[in-house]
């Protein structure tokens, strides 16, 4: 569970004291991300939602960093978008990985962005997510954004 030292939460990057706890290297945005490591269970935050309808090709960005170690096949790694204004809860799915070693989207021990189409939600709440049993398994999410190309 979260009480055997587990660390989740906002942490300076390597160019800060916190130093990215070792391993999380610089961050693509700023100088703080996200991290989740060793939850036990699966964890995730949910971000508050915002509205999309006035916007035309929209789309949610993120950046992860998977830490390079022996993932099992109960660890999972998730990145979506939902729309918290459908009463059917429908969703993008940008990244959701199980056993990250042997995954071709997760390139490990490095900053990957990963892009999702979300032009068809209308108040879009972004998310992210990893189940993980030991303390090597880590990861760090950074500079999640939304972006559309024009007003509708």
């Amino acid at each position: 569970g979260l009480s055997d030292g587990d660390k989740i939460g906002v942490i300076g990057d390597q160019t800060t004291l916190m130093n990215g706890d070792g391993q999380g290297g610089v961050a693509p945005h700023g100088t703080q991300y996200y991290m989740l490591q060793d939850s036990d269970a699966f964890v995730y935050v949910e971000m508050d939602p915002v509205s999309v309808l006035d916007y035309v090709s929209v789309e949610m960005r993120a950046w992860v960093h998977v830490e390079s170690t022996s993932w099992q096949d109960s660890d999972r790694l998730r990145v979506w978008a939902h729309d918290s204004a459908s009463p059917t809860a429908s969703e993008v799915t940008l990244i959701d990985a199980t056993d990250l070693d042997h995954e071709s989207l997760v390139i490990e021990d490095q900053w990957n962005e990963y892009v999702g189409n979300i032009g068809d939600l209308a108040q879009v709440s972004m998310c992210f997510g990893l189940e993980s049993s030991w303390a090597d398994e880590e990861a760090w999410f950074d500079y999640f954004r939304i972006v559309g190309s024009g007003l509708r």
